[in-house]
């Protein structure tokens, strides 16, 4: 809060109808420094929005997601057997998701621990923590065994840039160039991940930052959520199921409940389907489930969501035809 609030006072051109964006886990953060910079009374930070990419922000519901997800998608493999073995074979499949069911109640229990402080109030990090394991066991542990990738369900674990339309190359070389990163000032080599900041920040996976993005909406921000069909770890389904549960000082998630899914293209391309609906106190809300698209949509979807990210950004997103 202290960073951008000094960045934006000593660079004032960028405190107009400032916009945050977070993907995967950022996203929930995201919402909590949205919510904190927007709580003064007079906040010195113009921020007007954010846009949540494939987040987990109630985590209970995109856990359930999955286990819904792997069910109705039959993702769970069915092995090469005989006619008469595949009755067996069914019922295998099903014992596996009424196990995984019968996981998440010890999975929302332990999630009810680790926010037992409150909504908003600071997350108890070993009930945190013991819940991550607990809940990843019973959703993403079966995939894992199976080798199915829960970025991209249609591929196997490892084989998700086989879907991706923007093709990416690693970094590593460039960045790590002397001459770049004497032009750049560092002198650090640079890694593509860092084991110990996500191991700190991974426990507060099921951290539920619901009461952030409703004190957003009640201050009449915007919010756009956005999650892949085909993405597993944070599934459009239980994302959905989240963003139509808000409430606060209007019924969001229940008025927009009431507004049909409709696909929201550019340039006749689409980008996905989409809910959206602005409120009385000028609070606008809109999901998108973005089709054929995994966890990291950029990557999928690079030239729509580029159109989408200018239509979320001039208000575009919540105008009808």
């Amino acid at each position: 809060v202290d960073v951008i609030t000094k960045f934006t006072q000593q660079n004032p051109i960028f405190n107009r109808d400032l916009h945050l964006v977070g993907t995967s886990s950022s996203a929930a953060f995201v919402a909590m420094l949205a919510a904190r910079l927007a709580e003064k009374p007079q906040p010195q930070v113009h921020i007007v929005g954010v846009m949540l990419i494939s987040g987990v922000v109630s985590p209970i519901d995109i856990y359930r997601g999955a286990v819904h997800m792997a069910d109705v998608r039959n993702l769970l493999p069915k092995e090469e057997l005989s006619l008469w073995k595949r009755s067996k074979l069914k019922l295998l499949a099903c014992f596996r998701i009424s196990k995984m069911t019968a996981d998440l109640q010890q999975c929302d229990t332990q999630i009810g621990e680790c926010n037992s402080n409150g909504p908003g109030k600071p997350p108890i990090s070993a009930f945190c923590n013991q819940a991550v394991g607990t809940c990843d066991s019973a959703t993403l542990n079966p995939m894992k065994e199976k080798s199915i990738s829960y970025y991209d369900v249609r591929v196997p674990s490892g084989q998700e840039e086989t879907k991706y339309v923007l093709k990416s190359w690693t970094i590593d070389t460039f960045l790590n160039d002397q001459e770049i990163q004497q032009e750049l000032g560092v002198s650090k080599k640079w890694e593509a991940s860092n084991d110990e900041v996500y191991n700190a920040y991974n426990k507060y996976t099921t951290y539920n930052t619901t009461y952030f993005v409703t004190s957003l909406l009640d201050k009449g921000l915007k919010v756009l959520v956005m999650n892949g069909d085909q993405d597993y770890i944070t599934n459009s389904v239980g994302a959905e199921t989240w963003v139509l549960n808000l409430n606060g000082a209007d019924k969001y998630g229940e008025r927009l409940r009431g507004v049909p899914r409709t696909p929201v293209e550019f340039g006749g391309v689409e980008l996905g389907m989409m809910r959206a609906l602005a409120y009385s106190n000028q609070a606008r809300l809109a999901f998108i489930e973005v089709t054929n698209a995994g966890h990291i949509i950029p990557l999928y979807k690079p030239l729509e969501l580029q159109q989408g990210f200018y239509a979320y950004l001039s208000g575009d997103l919540w105008k009808s035809d």
